[in-house]
């Protein structure tokens, strides 16, 4: 009896875990599955729309080389707010001249709550700055920035 209880509460919480990740997994959305690619093919303007349609969610870069020809323009506005998630092997990287690879804050100016805190997370992968003034710019209107487990590298005035 004993045994028969232990192994229905073992399913219960498997299943309550799987439906909780079913019901988190609509939050994060992975670029490769909107058309974006990590092959080191040119990126243009198809990942700050895709930015502009997850507003309030994460968005996730899987392993590979992401080669942009325009920055990563994360919204100043709260409820707005879009976090990024990138796998520890993605590379962001440009083979043209930019100002920075990832500007947060820098779109949505125009703030309709000024007592909402304007939160980013940021975490993962490798800014490869070669091709960049800055790897990261942060609006300093933008509070609550936080960076986690990234790196930067080569850049000239990071």
């Amino acid at each position: 009896m004993k045994f028969k209880l232990i192994v229905v509460a073992a399913m219960l919480m498997a299943a309550t875990i799987c439906f909780a990740a079913k019901q988190g997994s609509e939050d994060i959305i992975s670029v490769t599955q909107h058309n974006i690619k990590n092959d080191g093919t040119p990126i243009g303007a198809a990942l700050n729309e895709l930015i502009k349609r997850s507003y309030g969610k994460t968005v996730y870069f899987p392993a590979g080389c992401y080669n942009l020809t325009e920055p990563i323009i994360l919204p100043l506005d709260y409820v707005k707010n879009v976090n990024l998630l990138l796998d520890k092997s993605a590379v962001v990287k440009s083979d043209s001249h930019l100002e920075a690879l990832l500007k947060v804050g820098y779109s949505e100016m125009k703030i309709t709550d000024r007592s909402h805190r304007r939160f980013s997370y940021i975490e993962g992968g490798v800014f490869d700055c070669e091709n960049a003034d800055n790897g990261i710019l942060l609006n300093g209107l933008k509070q609550m920035v936080q960076l986690r487990n990234l790196s930067v590298v080569k850049g000239h005035k990071t």
